[in-house]
């Protein structure tokens, strides 16, 4: 009898050792299965985040701008009092990006007879050309040129007084024509056409227009879908 008294203690206790196991193992899977659940939930919240910050990105992206000021360096801008504003105009827009939009970008294109890229450093000294035209077929081509690297909204800014008097003709040369030639007007024209197909959008700021060149800006304007603005020296500097 003593024995089997034994037996059956040790038996009990035996039975409630297993049932503290199996307390503890079911406390584990529990637990366990609340430890997947977070961790499914921290997934989530991370794929949520991560699409978050693509989108933010890709808006940033969208949402950039870049331009292209074209500046007219021709002997009409000094002769008419129009060269020291809109140089002015130009490094204030240059001074205005770079502090307050710094991942945008800004170029620069400098156009008389024929057409050239300025850099900002450039820009203080820059005078204008002892030269007969206009190019402006050749300064949307270089316009063209440094947008197609860029990213976002783009434009072209012109600032100009006069009508388009030169162009780069079959051989490559600039051609001078006053009072404008059919010849360059429509290789100007064919040059805002692909920068219209290309997104890019041209505003004009036109400095004492003659009726002529209201004429041309206005189709420019009609074909490109950009504005224009009929401006003076004295209120140019209003628009930046």
């Amino acid at each position: 009898r003593e024995t089997l008294g034994q037996a059956r203690l040790e038996l009990a206790e035996r039975r409630q050792r297993v049932e503290i196991i199996d307390r503890g193992l079911g406390e584990m899977v529990k637990r366990r299965q609340q430890l997947s659940e977070l961790l499914g939930q921290r997934r989530s919240e991370l794929e949520m985040w991560t699409a978050q910050v693509a989108e933010i990105e890709q808006t940033e992206h969208l949402t950039r701008s870049a331009t292209v000021l074209m500046l007219d360096l021709s002997q009409s801008m000094p002769l008419r009092d129009n060269f020291l504003p809109a140089k002015k105009v130009a490094m204030a827009l240059h001074s205005l990006i770079s502090m307050q939009y710094p991942r945008d970008y800004l170029g620069i294109v400098g156009f008389s007879e024929v057409a050239r890229i300025l850099t900002a450093e450039q820009l203080p000294e820059v005078s204008w050309d002892f030269v007969y035209g206009t190019n402006m077929q050749h300064g949307f081509q270089l316009a063209r040129q440094l947008l197609s690297r860029q990213s976002g909204t783009k434009q072209i800014i012109m600032i100009t007084d006069g009508e388009p008097t030169a162009h780069i003709n079959g051989r490559g040369e600039p051609e001078f024509h006053y009072p404008p030639v059919r010849a360059t007007v429509d290789a100007t024209l064919l040059e805002v056409a692909r920068a219209t197909r290309e997104n890019i959008r041209i505003n004009t700021f036109m400095l004492d227009p003659t009726q002529h060149l209201r004429q041309f800006i206005e189709k420019l304007t009609e074909l490109n879908r950009g504005r224009a603005f009929f401006t003076t020296p004295e209120t140019l500097g209003d628009y930046v």
